[in-house]
């Protein structure tokens, strides 16, 4: 699960990664598909073999699905000025460093290098146009990729 949200976390950072990058300002909802992920996989093959009311639960504890979570942010101008110092600030381990390999107007690529190989990840952001985007994270315990869809939702954010 902290792999599921440092990935979020790097995506919806992925929006304050450049102020070139050409996205809305506003609120923001990210999908995060996991179904081709290996780990996700297993983890659905185990929860098949649960009694139907507690996998309804475990299911609706993900999201709703077993294999889409969906999480809303708020974007504003000034995330967008702070751009790649926080992209290469959502790493808060001292054995890990988030390195950005590429960046421009279009998206960024950037990867997760842990001393724990097995902790590495890639991920790759693309702007589509200015009010979607998306992603995909791929690790090293598990090559399928994580993906996830950005749309912007309002102009408005709601006050939390």
């Amino acid at each position: 699960m902290k792999l599921i949200l440092a990935t979020l976390m790097l995506t919806i950072c992925a929006v304050h990664a450049s102020p070139a990058l050409q996205m809305e300002v506003g609120y923001w909802k990210s999908e995060v598909d996991m179904s081709s992920n290996t780990m996700m996989q297993e983890a659905m093959k185990s929860l098949a073999k649960m009694p139907k009311s507690i996998r309804d639960k475990v299911i609706q504890k993900m999201g709703g699905s077993g294999n889409i979570k969906k999480f809303y942010n708020c974007v504003t101008t000034k995330d967008l000025k702070d751009g790649a110092k926080k992209l290469m600030n959502t790493n808060k381990s001292p054995d890990c460093k988030m390195v950005v390999t590429e960046i421009n107007s279009k998206g960024y690529d950037a990867e997760h290098r842990c001393k724990n190989n097995k902790m590495n990840s890639k991920t790759v952001f693309r702007i589509i146009n200015e009010k979607s985007a998306k992603a995909h994270t791929t690790t090293a315990m598990s090559p399928g990729p994580i993906k996830i869809k950005m749309s912007w939702v309002s102009s408005n954010c709601p006050k939390t």
